[in-house]
């Protein structure tokens, strides 16, 4: 067997070793997964490194679009390196923690960089919520996978292009912002494959594809201006009580996510005393905050006095626009809105995503 038919024949088999370290954060990219996002490349590269690259799937993917690339691989797993070097021919690897001064240091003398850098990098939010990229974006707090991508372009040769696979959070995100903003500043960045569920198994998160090449296209989708937000006015609530702990109210109460069905409130629950938190008032749009649904969890408050509303709930309201209006629009543009959630385990909206939201939607 050849040495690339061996490259292609153990992909699937290594798509699922990350079972075995869960603490590694390791979910390896699946071969389909793979072919995809290297057939997104633009260019012919003379050379194809992975930095955080596990047992070598996307570089397997890029032996088989290009089998006379240099392939370079690194991981911070040595055995998934081992592993990655039996089936690929590489022309070097390497097993480093890719945000640390080690991986770096040893690399300030690649002075011509790599033609193409595939990435698909830890998403895991576990150790620490911000993360600090090496090199001259060493000034800029990220999250982990934009992270690896602000320290990954800095690697870049002259007309290459950088692909990866992130979580569709850091579209939207503020802890991303200004990372975004240096990349649109200063490269092409597309969103190349539209934010999905489901692309890694075992993995309840939303990814899209990014493709990063010199450029002075437009990138990232603008920041919406506050003066397009002025007229809304979203509420999150406050209650929270564990499920062992609810009782069913009947008419009175409060409003949980698990209440808002058919486009109705089907349930409310006790208040353990004197009713208390936030209330969305009459005419409000409520909507899940946090985990998966349908359009028919969208609901208007019709209740003169308003509804006291859980902390997994969000209430919309508008200056002008009729209720009514509001809700059809969630509606008939929530295949869209549902890419606004994201997160590593429930997915779930932010204020800031869900203004950017209404703002685009309008």
């Amino acid at each position: 067997m050849s040495v690339l038919e061996d490259a292609i024949s153990t992909m699937s088999a290594s798509s699922s070793v990350g079972e075995e370290r869960p603490d590694l954060d390791r979910f390896y990219t699946p071969s389909l997964l793979a072919d995809e996002l290297v057939n997104l490349a633009t260019v012919h590269p003379s050379s194809v490194v992975d930095f955080a690259a596990g047992t070598g799937n996307l570089l397997a993917a890029a032996l088989k679009k290009w089998p006379n690339a240099l392939l370079y691989a690194n991981d911070v797993d040595a055995d998934a390196i081992k592993q990655a070097g039996e089936r690929l021919p590489l022309a070097e690897a390497r097993s480093a923690d890719f945000l640390s001064s080690r991986f770096h240091v040893h690399n300030t003398g690649e002075a011509q960089g790599w033609s193409i850098i595939l990435l698909n990098p830890p998403f895991s939010q576990r150790e620490a919520p911000v993360h600090v990229p090496l090199g001259r974006h060493s000034g800029l707090r990220c999250s982990r996978s934009m992270a690896f991508v602000m320290t990954a372009v800095q690697y870049l040769s002259a007309g290459g292009q950088l692909l990866a696979i992130l979580p569709s959070s850091t579209l939207l995100n503020k802890i991303d912002q200004t990372a975004r903003e240096v990349l649109q500043s200063t490269y092409s960045v597309e969103v190349v494959r539209e934010p999905a569920y489901g692309l890694f198994e075992g993995a309840d998160v939303s990814t899209y594809f990014l493709r990063i090449s010199e450029s002075d296209r437009p990138a990232f989708p603008s920041v919406t201006r506050k003066a397009d937000l002025q007229s809304w006015k979203i509420i999150r609530g406050s209650i929270s009580i564990a499920r062992a702990h609810r009782r069913n109210a009947g008419t009175r109460g409060w409003v949980h996510t698990t209440g808002l069905n058919q486009g109705g409130i089907s349930h409310r629950y006790e208040f353990p005393g004197q009713a208390y938190g936030k209330i969305a008032p009459s005419g409000s749009i409520l909507l899940p905050r946090v985990g998966r649904f349908g359009s028919d969890k969208i609901v208007l408050v019709e209740r003169d006095d308003g509804e006291h509303l859980s902390d997994c709930i969000l209430a919309i309201q508008h200056s002008a626009l009729d209720p009514a209006v509001i809700a059809d629009l969630l509606k008939s543009n929530f295949s869209q809105l549902q890419t606004f959630y994201g997160g590593t385990g429930a997915p779930y909206i932010t204020r800031d995503r869900l203004y950017a939201f209404l703002a685009e939607m309008l």
